[in-house]
């Protein structure tokens, strides 16, 4: 089975469109952006979405890069939004659950690393 590369977004405007949300993500390429909508009206975000992308480094980027960047779509007021790890699957099983969240700390372990850095850069 071939390797996806998928990252989540939270936090997206109720406004926020497909479209919208590949041109955020522009500079790393998504191949494909699935937005999640309402049953009932399917033209109304959740405002969760699924980016995907063609490879490992490109993800990567996008976990380091736009984690708590503002998005505006010209819509609603601009929002800071979330970009996380993902496990296939789908639901909320617990063995689930716990890949994501060991996925998770991870990550924000090397965004911290990467701030540190950057801060430790700034003062010399």
């Amino acid at each position: 089975k071939a390797h996806r590369f998928i990252c989540f977004v939270g936090n997206l405007p109720f406004t926020a469109t497909a479209e919208s949300v590949k041109e955020h993500f522009a500079s790393v390429q998504p191949i494909s952006v699935r937005l999640l909508t309402e049953r009932d009206n399917l033209s109304k975000s959740r405002g969760i979405a699924f980016v995907e992308f063609a490879g490992y480094d490109t993800m990567k980027t996008c976990l380091e890069k736009f984690h708590h960047t503002e998005f505006n779509d010209g819509k609603s007021a601009p929002r800071k939004i979330n970009v996380e790890l993902t496990a296939g699957g789908g639901g909320k099983t617990p063995a689930r659950q716990e890949k994501i969240a060991t996925k998770n700390k991870k990550l924000n372990e090397r965004r911290h690393n990467r701030i540190a850095k950057e801060e430790e850069a700034k003062l010399e």
